[in-house]
């Protein structure tokens, strides 16, 4: 990868509307004051790419604009004048990736490069060339935010499972600093039905429910769940006896990082 890519493009917002722009799309449209929000892209030239987690993110009062776009955070500002966007200096951080993860980051970067319109809802945009539309994305919800831990350790012995929005990181050593693995929307929703079930703010008050781990008879785990600036965090507890609250969703998690490919 390079150390930075700069691309300069200039877009022109127009309304929300279908696969391709139409006159009935242009009288629903939203004429765009201020983009101030994150959305999650969702198609890339007509594929599904929801399994990359990339996204775009407007900052309307610093009119700065980042995101992720499948390997690097890229980052840069932008100008909005009336139904026109314009991003300047756009850069890109130098992390290397796989062949697959480089492949679609370079189809993003290039789709930014030819969109020159955007059609808009209160939850999504589409943003076209001409009337080719290459990227679809919607508003990010609060449970993009979640991030799932569970670490266990005894002597000699670490791993780390931690899932979000954006995969799944395995790690057996401390300082690790693996590669995400992509994890599928079905296991994802499971993970957020569950948490669901759980009142978060209980989570520091959950008793182990065994504590062998305190004279090596067991592994010790660490749970955790962040959402947004907020973690809610159990009491430390053996390895394989969570509390009966969050055992459904340990077990997910554990299911998950084993089946990886």
């Amino acid at each position: 990868m390079k150390w930075i890519l700069i691309l300069f493009s200039t877009l022109i917002l127009k309304s929300c509307g279908g696969f391709k722009a139409s006159k009935s799309t242009e009288k629903n449209s939203l004429i765009l004051t201020q983009l101030n929000t994150t959305y999650c892209i969702n198609t890339l030239n007509g594929k599904n790419v929801s399994v990359y987690k990339l996204f775009i993110s407007f900052n309307n009062n610093t009119k700065q604009v980042n995101g992720f776009s499948g390997c690097n955070r890229f980052f840069g500002t932008y100008n909005l004048e009336g139904n026109s966007l314009k991003f300047d200096s756009l850069g890109l951080t130098r992390k290397m990736c796989n062949n697959e993860a480089n492949a679609i980051e370079n189809e993003f970067n290039q789709a930014l490069n030819n969109i020159n319109s955007i059609t808009q809802t209160a939850n999504s945009i589409i943003l076209l060339n001409n009337n080719n539309v290459l990227i679809k994305a919607t508003k990010k919800d609060n449970n993009s935010d979640l991030i799932f831990k569970y670490s266990t350790s005894s002597r000699g012995n670490y791993k780390l499972i931690k899932i979000d929005n954006y995969g799944l990181l395995i790690s057996n050593k401390r300082s690790a600093n693996p590669d995400p693995k992509k994890i599928n929307n079905t296991q994802w929703n499971t993970l957020l039905k569950l948490v669901e079930t759980i009142n978060l703010e209980s989570l520091s008050t959950l008793k182990p429910p065994s504590k062998n781990h305190q004279f090596d008879g067991a592994a010790l785990a660490h749970f955790k769940i962040t959402k947004g600036d907020k973690t809610y965090e159990v009491a430390p507890f053996d390895h394989g006896k969570p509390h009966p609250v969050i055992e459904p969703l340990v077990k997910e998690m554990l299911s998950i990082a084993e089946n990886i490919e």
